[in-house]
């Protein structure tokens, strides 16, 4: 990774750099526009389900008059006329939600199916003949429940219900839930009156019924006041609201009118319905309620579009504030890609000039003048570099001139070191001579010697082979005793076995006298006596042949043991004679030993006369290479410095130190220093094996270390020019 970013340009790594900073001020805009874009779409989804609840809150109404047309129906005193024209109303209002096709964030299907609820209600109550009042309020109040069931989900879906906004919350709780909460009760009541009203006489029930809708319609107009006054009191939006026509109206005109309607029907209820003794006609209901329902309808309507257009203007606002945010990234990020240009254009531009610089310098060119603007980096840079160039330009200048005083003293060096190096070359030759004679003979005795030592080694080993050998010899010897002994008791054993035989054929012949003496009865036992016989007389046959053997055998061995008796003795004298001839070496290879010892005395203090002949020759030919490399430097030198091209008449003259400094470094890298020659002569020194090795070879020893120090000076030479071709 580090090597990937050093390989970029300065340019390409400020883009980076410039990247760097702007992707966490996207991701946090977009999660800004995201964010309000989300917001946007909760707008539209408030709108959405605001459109599809005033449809749905238009049944409320109609409903209510189409319940009171029932009853008169179930109670005989129906007008056909009137209930089907609230019927109309009530399919009007189907017909517009039917047509409503705005989402609502609702889940697919799940819209339907509530829908299809409510119309499968409504129609089970339109086909329907209620033969009670009760039937109809009670088929009418869960189409009623139904109905607000299903605007409960559409609030809660779209959002409605839980709108972050206080003010449009307030405005929406309202218009969707509160008002059509009150117009449901008033609804009831006005249909519960009805029924008492065509009943005659009330009963308690029906008193306890018409109570509490009326408490129920008296606290969801309560809850519409307290909304209405939440919203006017919410800060500058609140202020807001209360310039708008609508709620003005609704504050000021709208809700004391629908108070005092109520309290008007109220009243009506309780001393003309529940009160009276009499029927009362359901025209007078419908009468007393109409100016109520005509004024809750109207500011039903207005409230409705408080809350649209409450809701279409915080939808509008955020768009706004989207726009605005993007708009003010784009400048934004058009302003810092202005700014990162300049700044990039700038510190390029600065950076190639210092390159250029730099590559003038680095091919000999200290004509030009460095010029410097600015006090940045760049420009200290620059600054440096100024510096750099007149200083170097003072330090080749007394190089050039202390490389001709160098030259001289390297060509008077040269000179007397070639005499001394001739005259010392030729007393090294004589002396090699002398040692590689001495070194000869040393290597002749020492071979005498080692021949010596391993004679008597090898008639060591003869001696020890002949004893052995009579140790064998007498083994033998006593082995073949034991076998002339075992042979004796063999011949014993035969012996008793041949008596055996001569008894066992006796008594066969003892049996078969008896056996013809017995006739007949002993003819079986004649036969047996004839086979006892008969191998009676087969071993003493195999009896004697081995007898026979064994006295062969025993003869033989007594030969044999005798023979190697006398083998014995002759290898005794043969011991005898090797142990002399043993001794007598080994009074040789001590002798030779000695000798040789005396040798690698002569020929080590010889070889330590060579050895000091020898360093004397390497240092008198590391001094002349050293003067030869001098003159070279200084050559060298001269070259180097004609590399550079500097203005004529330069006046700047450097410090002691550093006209100094530039010379020693120049020596130091490319020349050997004073210290040269005493380190070669140590390392001839530690080189003893060596330097017999090229005695033997026929070469010339103190040749190497002039030629390592020739081709020393010669890499030094290079590695000096290579350093000023870099500097």
């Amino acid at each position: 990774m580090t090597r990937w970013i050093r390989d970029l340009n300065f340019s390409t790594k400020l883009v980076a750099i410039a990247i760097a900073a702007v992707v966490p001020v996207i991701v946090l805009t977009a999660l800004f526009l995201s964010d309000k874009q989300n917001n946007i779409n909760l707008g539209a989804r408030e709108l959405a389900g605001l459109h599809r609840s005033q449809n749905l809150e238009a049944m409320l109404l109609p409903l209510g008059m189409h319940e009171i047309w029932s009853i008169a129906a179930a109670t005989g005193e129906g007008v056909p006329d009137k209930l089907q024209a609230a019927g109309a109303e009530v399919t009007r209002a189907i017909d517009m939600q039917d047509a409503a096709n705005d989402d609502y964030g609702a889940p697919a299907g799940e819209n339907s199916r509530r829908w299809n609820d409510v119309k499968q209600a409504w129609n089970a109550l339109a086909t329907t003949k209620p033969t009670s009042s009760a039937d109809v309020e009670y088929m009418h109040s869960a189409l009623r429940q139904e109905i607000l069931d299903y605007r409960d989900y559409i609030a809660t879906t779209s959002g409605l219900a839980h709108d972050g906004d206080a003010v449009t919350s307030f405005v929406i709780d309202a218009a969707v839930m509160r008002i059509p909460d009150y117009e449901g009760y008033l609804t009831e009541m006005r249909s519960r009156a009805a029924a008492v009203g065509a009943a005659g006489k009330p009963t308690m029930a029906d008193l306890q019924q018409l109570t509490r809708t009326e408490v129920l319609a008296q606290s969801a107009l309560d809850s519409i006041n307290a909304d209405i006054r939440h919203a006017l009191e919410g800060g500058a939006a609140g202020a807001a609201m209360q310039a708008a026509v609508e709620v003005r109206g609704a504050a000021e005109q709208s809700m004391p009118q629908i108070q005092s309607d109520f309290e008007a029907f109220k009243k009506y209820v309780r001393e003309s319905v529940a009160g009276g003794a009499k029927s009362e006609p359901l025209d007078d209901v419908v009468n007393n309620t109409s100016q109520l329902t005509a004024a809750i309808s109207s500011f039903h309507t207005s409230m409705q579009k408080v809350a649209q257009k409450r809701v279409q203007y915080i939808s509008d606002e955020l768009r706004a504030m989207r726009n605005r945010m993007m708009l003010l990234v784009a400048a934004a990020l058009l302003a810092g890609l202005a700014a990162l240009s300049v700044v990039i254009g700038t510190t390029v531009g600065g950076m190639n000039e210092a390159v250029g610089v730099v590559s003038r310098l680095a091919e000999g060119d200290y004509t030009n003048e460095i010029t410097v603007q600015g006090s940045d980096e760049l420009a200290r840079t620059m600054r440096a570099l100024q510096v750099m160039q007149s200083k170097l330009s003072g330090v080749l200048s007394g190089v050039k001139e202390s490389s001709m005083a160098v030259a001289t003293a390297a060509r008077q060096i040269n000179a007397g070191t070639s005499d001394l190096s001739a005259r010392t070359e030729q007393q090294a030759a004589n002396l090699e001579e002398t040692a590689s004679s001495m070194e000869a003979m040393t290597s002749t005795v020492k071979q005498n010697a080692d021949n010596a030592r391993l004679a008597n080694k090898l008639a060591q080993a003869a001696r020890d082979q002949a004893e052995q050998g009579g140790l064998i010899v007498e083994r033998a010897v006593g082995a073949m005793g034991a076998i002339n002994v075992a042979s004796k008791k063999i011949a014993d054993i035969i012996s008793v076995i041949d008596e055996i035989a001569f008894q066992t054929n006796l008594l066969a012949l003892n049996a078969a006298v008896e056996a013809a003496r017995a006739g007949d009865q002993g003819r079986g036992f004649a036969v047996v006596a004839s086979e006892v016989r008969s191998l009676a007389q087969r071993s003493a046959s195999a009896a004697k042949e081995i007898k026979d053997l064994i006295h062969d055998s025993v003869s033989k061995v007594g030969e044999g043991s005798r023979l190697v008796s006398e083998s014995g003795q002759h290898l005794g004298e043969i011991v005898a004679s090797v142990k002399k001839v043993s001794d007598v070496v080994g009074e040789i290879s001590n002798a030779s030993q000695e000798q040789a010892a005396s040798a690698e005395e002569i020929s080590r203090a010889v070889l330590q006369m060579d050895e000091s002949t020898q360093q004397n020759a390497a240092m008198v030919e590391e001094a002349s290479a050293a003067a030869a490399s001098m003159n070279d430097q200084a050559a060298r030198l001269s070259q180097l410095t004609a590399f550079f091209k500097l203005r004529d008449g330069y006046t700047v003259v450097p410090t002691n130190a550093e006209f100094i400094a530039a010379p020693v470094a120049v020596s130091a890298a490319g020349a050997p220093s004073a210290r040269a020659p005493a380190t070669a002569a140590a390392a001839g020194r530690g080189s003893d094996s060596a330097t017999r090795a090229d005695r033997r070879s026929g070469a010339r020893p103190w040749s190497k270390p002039a030629t390592a120090v020739a081709t020393a000076s010669r890499t030094a030479a290079a590695a000096t020019g290579n350093d000023w071709s870099e500097f």
